[in-house]
Parts: C-alpha cells; structure tokens; sequence
C-alpha cells in the first residue's frame, strides 16, 4: 500500500488527480498502509502467543529461554494486561514505523 500510494502521489497526473475519487483512493490507501504497519508492530510485542515472544524466545540464553517458555500459559492475559496498562508505550514506540512509512509514502 506504501509504494503505491508513493507511486500516485508522484506519478498521479491529469484530471485524475484533481478529481475526488483520487483522494478517496490515497485516503484509502493511506489507511490500509497504517493498519498494516500498527499489526505488524504490534505482533512484534514479545507477549506469547505473538510472534516477538518466538523472536524472543531464539534470542535468550538457553535458560532464561526456558524461563520464558513458562509464561506462555499466561500470554493471554499478560496481553490483555499489556493493552490495558502498557498501550502509552506502545503508542509511543509506534510513531517511528509510521513515520517511516510516511515519508516512504511520500506523505510525511
């Protein structure tokens, strides 16, 4: 969604540019290219069962890996703590991928 937003933002020319229907489709595209990078940001989270904890987990020394493979049993309500108490963190490590994928949209 990014580089084709870039691509009609840059390329985009005529009466297709001016028109309504090409600001519905950058709106359009703009949101599919931020909903994309707030999941993939957010599945990076090192909760179980998201997929930074499987990163996590490759990462740690062998026996702090063990230690963290018994906190998959409470991955869901770490995560649902996590939302509850830890979204201002989130929010705040957010803004740098959707930044970057602005300017790489050609819109920041």
């Amino acid at each position: 969604a990014a580089i084709l937003l870039r691509i009609l933002v840059e390329f985009g020319g005529g009466a297709f540019v001016q028109g309504p229907l090409f600001m519905i489709i950058l709106k359009l595209l703009y949101s599919l290219m931020m909903i994309n990078v707030i999941l993939a940001v957010f599945n990076l989270i090192p909760i179980p069962p998201l997929d930074g904890s499987h990163v996590l987990y490759h990462l740690l020394p062998p026996q702090a890996a063990m230690q963290f493979k018994k906190l998959e049993q409470y991955g869901f309500l770490l995560l649902i703590l996590f939302l509850y108490v830890g979204f201002g963190i989130f929010q705040g490590i957010l803004g740098i991928p959707l930044k970057l994928f602005s300017m790489l949209a050609g819109i920041g």
